[in-house]
């Protein structure tokens, strides 16, 4: 693998997309093996691997989200590709690279493509991708101090199913913004924030059309994108925290919910 067209590809991401999702370049052709043609639906994903093993089953697969990879967390990085009813399949890609050349912050092994970060945080996201087919697939990632770890999982509201990529925000009592993440295509989706993140609110632009601009959470409506009419966090601690409900999203055919959590 040519380490310059990729290192490009990274630079050219970071201008497209902030920071703050996933692509791939254009170009590049060849024979799948009767593996899926890649598509918008391939992706780099980061897996949960204690101690650099992954589950056996992949039904048993802890995803996470690349920008809320923890200090001193190992994680494989696998590219996928997902058909149109959600099935997931791990393609072959062997070479990974890091825009962190010098591993200050961890070590990726470039022919697996496994994780090791170490024990200081990032200062900014850096970018870590590989080639299949001659296309570049890239991601930003970032490792966090080792905090508080929300668990939970957005979902419709009609009849349960994951919806992907919706993203959430976390504040701290002043306002600030502390944190954020992605709901992954499968499994829950684990933030890392701070012991001071006391709201949580969906991203309204991160919303799919066919949904409303109001969630509910614990049997309570909340506004999208509004810190005033947010969830209220728990207290935390370092390590794992359920939360007490998912995030269900209403679809535009049911009655829009009341906005009862923000005592209206």
């Amino acid at each position: 693998m040519k380490l310059a067209p990729l290192f490009m590809a990274f630079s050219l991401a970071a201008i497209l997309i902030g920071c703050a999702g996933q692509g791939n370049d254009s170009g590049g052709t060849g024979s799948t093996g009767g593996l899926p043609t890649p598509s918008a639906d391939t992706v780099v994903e980061a897996i949960v691997a204690p101690g650099g093993t992954l589950p056996t089953d992949p039904a048993n697969y802890v995803y996470q989200d690349t920008q809320n990879i923890e200090a001193n967390q190992t994680v494989q990085f696998q590219l996928a590709s997902y058909d149109s009813s959600g099935k997931r399949t791990i393609l072959p890609a062997t070479d990974w690279v890091s825009s962190d050349t010098s591993s200050s912050y961890g070590s990726l092994g470039l022919n697996s493509g496994l994780y090791i970060a170490g024990a200081v945080p990032t200062v900014a996201p850096f970018f870590v991708g590989t080639t299949y087919l001659g296309k570049n697939y890239y991601a930003p990632y970032s490792v966090k101090p080792r905090q508080a770890t929300l668990v939970a999982k957005v979902v419709n509201a009609a009849d349960g199913t994951t919806v992907r990529g919706v993203s959430l925000e976390f504040y701290d009592s002043d306002g600030v913004l502390v944190g954020k993440v992605q709901q992954p295509n499968l499994g829950v989706f684990r933030a890392s924030v701070p012991l001071n993140a006391k709201k949580m609110l969906v991203v309204s632009e991160s919303i799919p059309s066919k949904f409303r601009k109001i969630f509910n959470y614990n049997s309570l409506g909340y506004q999208a994108g509004d810190v005033s009419c947010s969830v209220t966090l728990p207290t935390l601690t370092v390590g794992t925290n359920n939360l007490d409900s998912n995030i269900l999203l209403v679809p535009k055919t049911d009655p829009e919910p009341d906005l009862t959590g923000c005592g209206l």
